[in-house]
């Protein structure tokens, strides 16, 4: 199973396959980057997703699975039932 990671900006998260600090490297994809977490196994990230922000909707299984079936290399994170916004492409 891959690494997982967290990149933060100002006002959104994005769930990424991989290590997140190698992806931040390019600051023209986040250019409001604030912080990044991981690189850490899937189980990790998705345990700290449930603790950390309960109202992610759907949940932070559901969303790292729609991240791999997507073929991207992150996601943002949704909350609160909002649509899913924002994608970055892998290359």
């Amino acid at each position: 199973m891959p690494e997982a990671g967290l990149l933060y900006e100002r006002d959104r998260m994005w769930l990424c396959v991989g290590d997140p600090a190698a992806l931040a490297a390019d600051d023209t994809r986040f250019p409001a980057l604030m912080t990044t977490l991981g690189p850490w196994s899937v189980q990790a990230l998705l345990d700290f997703l449930v603790d950390e922000h309960p109202d992610l909707d759907p949940s932070p299984l559901r969303q790292w699975s729609g991240l791999l079936a997507s073929g991207r290399d992150c996601v943002r994170l949704r909350f609160g039932g909002a649509a899913m916004q924002g994608t970055h492409s892998g290359s």
